[in-house]
């Protein structure tokens, strides 16, 4: 699908913030939302920069885990294989979010997954739901961690 600037802004950059916020809290790591908010930014532009190479479907979106748990390893000092736990969880939620969303815009507008996914207003306005649902997602988690103690404050 065809990433334009308007959709970069609008939905893509807030669902990568959103990403690293689940990842943070998977991860164990309290919510920094400063340091998310940098890395989702850099994640949304990075995806974007792959989206214009000619690579095959799917693999912008696996060297974009790749980047966020290499990112989060070194820039966050958190260990490389909770970084990656932490972006499997968070990409498993981006799906699941999305089809769940998806179906219900579907039955509520009438109208075809792909009929949303070639509108641009349709297709911006499905990914609203999924954003704040990664939102809570990373939120209650956070919230878990710090009533069981779990949050890893310094690795």
């Amino acid at each position: 699908m065809e990433i334009t600037l308007i959709k970069l802004f609008i939905q893509g950059i807030p669902e990568c913030i959103a990403m690293v916020a689940v990842c943070f809290a998977f991860a164990c790591f309290p919510l920094q939302w400063p340091k998310i908010i940098v890395i989702g930014m850099l994640l949304g532009l990075f995806v974007f920069g792959l989206r214009m190479l000619p690579i095959p479907f799917g693999l912008h979106s696996i060297i974009g885990c790749i980047f966020v748990a290499i990112v989060l390893n070194y820039w966050i000092h958190i260990r490389f294989l909770r970084a990656l736990y932490g972006v499997f969880v968070a990409m498993a939620c981006v799906i699941i979010f999305e089809v769940v969303c998806t179906q219900v815009l579907e039955i509520i507008w009438g109208v075809t997954y792909t009929e949303i996914r070639s509108n641009s207003v349709r297709w911006i306005i499905s990914g609203i739901p999924q954003v704040i649902l990664l939102f809570i997602t990373a939120i209650v988690k956070n919230r878990i961690n710090l009533i069981k103690g779990n949050l890893i404050i310094n690795n």
